[in-house]
């Protein structure tokens, strides 16, 4: 990475501090005398601190007059990412096992309004890839532990596939089709706006296909390369505000990892996404919430990236 301070902070904050929190709650795990109550109050945490955020949310919506929730997070896909891991593990930890039959009566009525907050939310922001990956993420969490071997293995080869494919696909036909917000006063779409971003990064990927760019690159290369090619002028300042502000992330989970990491980042990415979602019965209650996240992960991260942050690292 040219800017070696930058590279290492984002090390520290995306990589090492989620994974030490991560150790940290395995050393807990090992010492607790009921593992899984433990994991139950664990998962409630998460889920009550989301909903807590999509209250705010709602507050701010109201008071701001707002189209849709975003509560302190630079977007309301970026909230989205975060309503959608909580919501599935927590739908997943409750429905998925044995977890409903044994919490008293009143738990149940807290836990129900907390996912109902969630499920709000996750409307609320209006994002389709999250949706999309609420959906993907229960429908694979509650049968995870009834597929063969090989279905496992196919659904997760597509959902890689698809996931590395669709940019350099999308960027070859040259425009967008599927759903996206279209925003009359600039004139364009987000599509579109995620289209030129998949376009700098395939190349960019193509010219640093074995080791990437560093970490924390992409933005100030996309800038200047944007600049130099005139989409940040003042004659289209539509598309120049909305590629300022949405260009921290190529808005594809495989292309960060791509440019951030390299191949190799890539390979070992695909490696821990396959023991995530195909090794669930082996993790006992935590396995099909585990692999409904991950997977919703993954198809949200075809047109976003769900991971390449503080609060969304630690969750994955």
């Amino acid at each position: 990475a040219p800017d070696i301070r930058l590279a290492a902070g984002i090390l520290k904050g995306w990589i090492f501090d989620p994974l030490l929190l991560a150790v940290l709650c395995v050393v807990v795990l090992a010492r607790a005398r009921e593992p899984k109550v433990a994991l139950r109050f664990g998962v409630l945490a998460i889920v009550t601190g989301a909903a807590a955020t999509t209250v705010q949310a709602i507050g701010q919506q109201i008071f701001l007059h707002q189209a849709r929730l975003q509560s302190g997070f630079d977007s309301p896909n970026t909230l989205a990412m975060y309503l959608v891991a909580a919501l599935v593990m927590g739908l997943l930890w409750l429905l998925g096992g044995n977890e409903w039959k044994k919490i008293s009566v009143r738990m149940r009525v807290w836990w129900v309004s907390l996912l109902v907050v969630l499920l709000y939310g996750v409307m609320g922001t209006g994002s389709y890839g999250a949706g999309m990956a609420v959906l993907v993420g229960l429908g694979y969490g509650f049968s995870v532990a009834h597929l063969s071997r090989l279905v496992r293995s196919l659904v997760i080869s597509l959902v890689v596939v698809a996931g590395i494919a669709m940019p350099f696909v999308y960027v070859q036909q040259g425009s967008w089709f599927g759903p996206s917000h279209y925003n009359a006063t600039y004139g364009l779409s987000s599509g579109e706006v995620r289209l030129t971003l998949w376009k700098y990064a395939t190349e960019e990927i193509l010219h640093h296909p074995v080791f990437g760019i560093g970490l924390g690159q992409w933005q100030p290369m996309f800038m200047a390369r944007a600049a130099s090619d005139g989409l940040l002028s003042y004659r289209n300042p539509g598309l120049a505000i909305e590629l300022m502000h949405a260009s921290l992330f190529p808005h594809n989970l495989w292309l960060a990892t791509w440019l951030q990491m390299g191949l190799l980042g890539v390979v070992v990415f695909i490696g821990l996404s396959y023991i995530s979602l195909s090794a669930p019965v082996a993790l006992g209650p935590f396995g099909a919430p585990m692999a409904g996240v991950v997977m919703a992960t993954l198809i949200h991260g075809i047109v976003d990236t769900p991971l390449y942050r503080n609060d969304l690292s630690v969750m994955w």
